[in-house]
């Protein structure tokens, strides 16, 4: 297995997957977002066809160099909720590199790229999610208020600094997973009025409020907020479709009948997110039934 060093990173390359570890690290500058995401995202396992793509940057006399890798439509539930608009600062997939790594990185950003050529699927869209939330956050708490994932249904609270017609929005103080239509994580710098924020949009008629007065909208100020309103909306992403999950461990992320070991792996990843709440003991039993029938 051959490492790659980033700035408080390293990745692991099997030539089928690449495993991110992420360093912990303290910033009070422009890194503070990307600091709190190390902190939620300890690691992050990431199949080659889970991939479209790989961009490498040289170090210039301003910057340092940086890679990032792209994924699939549907492979990531991370890029799901972000859109297009995902900035480089906010991607778990995208890193930087001192001058010294240039050449291996480079090398091996080659070698990745030839491996996604390989498995042919870089155009189409995966059917399930390949790269799964390694430590699902089940609580954000923003400037306005806070929602919980509860089994599978959403709880908002709203706190002093909301607006008078979110606190009195009661028939909208819970919300089903299932009655979710989209989720949108806004970074304050693409939206016109500059106010970030994560909207959770009912199915059904719905007219778009106002961030402030959307009684399933919660707003997001500080760095860590958003680093945490991505995480919990990726995790709920999740949540909706259950049997989209993939093995967060595995070296075949696209065949459930794996062998003996990567199945305990992904038992020990259904039993974490039972845990969490995102599961419900139903679903980790049926999961569970299904995935011990195909060994």
């Amino acid at each position: 297995m051959d490492r790659l060093h980033f700035l408080n990173a390293f990745g692991d390359w099997s030539g089928d997957a690449l495993e991110f570890n992420y360093i912990e690290f303290q910033s009070t500058g422009g890194l503070r977002r990307c600091a709190s995401m190390y902190r939620l995202l300890p690691q992050l396992h990431v199949p080659i066809s889970a991939l479209k793509g790989v961009e490498f940057t040289r170090k210039t006399q301003n910057c340092s160099g940086g890679i990032r890798f792209l994924p699939r439509p549907g492979a990531s539930p991370f890029h799901e909720v972000a859109g297009a608009e995902f900035h480089p600062a906010n991607d778990p997939l995208c890193f930087d590199f001192d001058a010294d790594q240039e050449l291996l990185i480079e090398y091996y950003a080659t070698e990745i790229a030839s491996a996604i050529d390989a498995h042919g699927m870089s155009d189409t869209r995966a059917d399930r999610f390949l790269i799964s939330v390694p430590n699902p956050t089940v609580r954000l708490v923003g400037l306005d208020g806070a929602v919980d994932l509860r089994g599978n249904v959403l709880r908002f609270t709203w706190g002093l600094e909301a607006n008078p017609r979110k606190r009195l929005s009661v028939h909208r103080s819970t919300l089903r997973i299932d009655r979710i239509r989209s989720i949108t994580w806004m970074d304050w710098k693409h939206d016109p009025d500059k106010i970030g924020y994560l909207r959770f949009r009912p199915v059904g008629i719905y007219r778009p409020k106002h961030q402030t007065v959307d009684a399933t909208t919660v707003l997001l100020e500080t760095d860590e907020q958003f680093a945490e309103a991505l995480v919990f909306a990726a995790t709920v992403v999740e949540r909706m479709h259950p049997r989209n999950l993939a093995p967060s461990s595995s070296k075949k992320s696209d065949d459930l009948s794996a062998p003996q070991h990567d199945a305990t792996e992904l038992l020990r990843k259904l039993g974490e997110l039972r845990d969490a709440g995102v599961l419900t003991e139903d679903e980790f039993q049926a999961k569970k039934k299904e995935i011990l029938d195909r060994l």
